[in-house]
């Protein structure tokens, strides 16, 4: 199936404009065998250069702000252990917009030639996502490189996300991209500047969690 001229935004967004994910070319699988049976069984969602906006209010935890990006009264791990769980999403060179909207400024971060890959298979997900900085879309921000992957299980009619490993690289990531949450944060005002580069682990497992991993950070001054 090919959808054409695809938009699709949140329920409170429209009246303010902002599409969540706008693609001029959506391509969709679906199971043949599950479409005689009168049932809609997803395999795979593909776009390329796509424009995905995420717009984040300052008063909402980050917590909050993935549910309100999920279908009303639906957790991600509800979506992934049924709607998609044998399923595949390639998202390709596309433009990623993050903005969080701060009471002093708005943070902002673009990323460009954003890739991401997601697989789904019977409550095991794997996933990856990199790009990098667009000059003259970040604000404060002028350059850097971004990757995440890694992998979670779901159990099936579970919701919940039993276990987890995340993987985040950064390379030469500008850390003045801090600065309107630090005016909130902070008094009097501190801005932050230098470049950061790393990478970190994120393991999560019956109720245990661990970091690991080495930052470096490149000109840093407070």
């Amino acid at each position: 199936v090919v959808v054409s001229n695809f938009a699709m935004s949140n329920e409170g967004d429209f009246n303010d404009n902002i599409d969540l994910i706008k693609c001029r070319e959506v391509r969709i699988g679906l199971s043949l065998p599950s479409l005689f049976r009168r049932k809609i069984d997803l395999r795979s969602i593909e776009m390329d250069g796509a424009e995905i906006t995420l717009v984040k209010k300052s008063s909402s935890s980050y917590a909050d702000f993935a549910d309100k990006l999920m279908p009303e009264g639906k957790k991600a791990g509800d979506i992934l252990s049924h709607e998609i769980k044998n399923a595949d999403i390639v998202i390709r060179d596309s433009l990623l917009t993050f903005r969080e909207l701060c009471a002093s400024e708005t943070l902002s971060l673009a990323l460009s030639s954003f890739d991401l890959s997601l697989s789904s298979r019977k409550g095991s997900v794997k996933f990856s996502m990199s790009g990098t900085v667009a000059k003259g879309r970040t604000a404060w921000v002028e350059k850097g490189q971004l990757a995440i992957d890694g992998s979670f299980q779901v159990p099936e009619n579970s919701g919940n996300i039993s276990a987890s490993r995340v993987h985040l690289r950064a390379e030469d990531f500008d850390l003045s991209i801090a600065a309107p949450v630090l005016k909130d944060a902070s008094d009097p005002a501190v801005e932050l500047t230098g470049a950061l580069s790393g990478d970190i682990d994120l393991c999560s497992r019956l109720g245990s969690s661990s970091i690991t991993g080495s930052l470096d950070i490149d000109g840093l001054a407070v």
